[in-house]
């Protein structure tokens, strides 16, 4: 095995630990954290986003090389003009077996690394929505007492019009429509 199988294997039993992690049945908040420090290295460190697109196109180029590897190892054996193939079965399925070996750590890595990016992409998200639906709530608060101050101010007016005879003003004599639940909550 070559040394950057080595490292392969490496990367993915830290894949392996992180996926591990975000679906065992550990409590959401701690599987959460765990993504949210995912997502802060990715945003907030370019240079660890760089490390890691680097990688993975390192991946896909051993990939690349693997399955090349994996055909040509099946066209010699299989090829029936080659003479020095002759009684070197053994020798060429083991060579075939590295290569599929190496194409098939290569393709898992690429596979775990797309699901990690998902994750934290859709923790990323509920994050962005839970911060908008919390300033959403602050806003609809403020117009909320906003409105509760409009009516006492209209009621004041009405009650200040009857006390001295004038007739209201057209803008204050339409019905009033009960507010039903105008901040949704969640």
């Amino acid at each position: 095995m070559a040394i950057q199988f080595y490292a392969c294997i490496a990367l993915l039993c830290f894949e392996i630990a992180i996926c591990t992690v975000c679906v065992l049945p550990l409590p959401i908040a701690w599987r959460r954290r765990a993504l949210e420090g995912l997502s802060k290295l990715w945003n907030q460190y370019p240079r660890a986003r760089i490390v890691t697109k680097v990688t993975m196109a390192a991946m896909v180029g051993l990939l690349i090389d693997a399955l090349y590897g994996v055909y040509r190892t099946n066209y010699t054996m299989t090829n029936p003009d080659a003479v020095h193939a002759i009684g070197r079965d053994q020798e060429f399925n083991l060579e075939l077996m590295k290569q599929e070996r190496n194409a098939f750590l290569a393709a898992f890595i690429l596979f775990l690394f797309t699901l990690i990016y998902r994750f934290q992409a859709m923790v990323e998200s509920v994050v962005l929505l839970e911060n908008t639906i919390a300033t959403n709530d602050e806003k609809s608060s403020v117009q909320q007492q906003e409105y509760l101050q409009l009516v006492k101010e209209k009621e004041r007016l009405v009650q200040i019009c009857e006390e001295r005879g004038v007739p209201l003003p057209p803008s204050v004599q339409y019905k009033e429509e009960p507010i039903i639940n105008p901040a949704p909550t969640f």
